[in-house]
């Protein structure tokens, strides 16, 4: 995407496979240092804790980029998030993306376990999720078109 604001991708070893990202011109932000110093990444800290944090400079972990990325919106005062590519599983023995190129696996229980302690009622905001195929349930789920109304 990009006409986005914001690429967040939260370690080095994603930075490199895409040499920084040299064409996106939005913001771009990382929770590692190694991307930081080498593509003059903005750098936002992170901690292993769960739910999200409530601390506008940390986010908070979950297992994965797009847990983190929610917690930057979070943090950013979005009050409305919206989830594409979220499947949170493999599809035809792949992510929807295709393969990484070292052939790393997610752990989906892992983070779907992270993303259920998301309480988005107590936080006062709406997180839809509008992945088309989605292991991901503890969002409410929406077509995108019906989101954008």
């Amino acid at each position: 995407a990009p006409w986005a604001d914001i690429l967040y991708g939260c370690d080095s070893k994603w930075w490199n496979w895409h040499n920084g990202a040299p064409e996106f011109k939005g913001r771009k932000i990382t929770r590692d240092i190694k991307a930081v110093e080498k593509y003059g990444i903005e750098y936002i800290r992170s901690e292993n804790h769960k739910g999200l944090s409530l601390d506008p400079d940390i986010i908070h972990e979950g297992g994965n980029s797009g847990f983190q990325a929610i917690n930057i919106a979070y943090n950013m005062g979005f009050k409305r998030i919206i989830l594409l590519g979220y499947d949170m599983m493999l599809t035809d023995k792949s992510h929807w993306f295709g393969d990484h190129p070292d052939g790393l696996l997610s752990s989906y229980d892992t983070f779907i376990s992270n993303y259920n302690e998301i309480k988005p009622d107590k936080l006062s905001i709406e997180i839809i999720n509008c992945t088309r195929k989605t292991a991901l349930q503890c969002f409410p789920r929406m077509l995108l078109e019906d989101a954008l109304i």
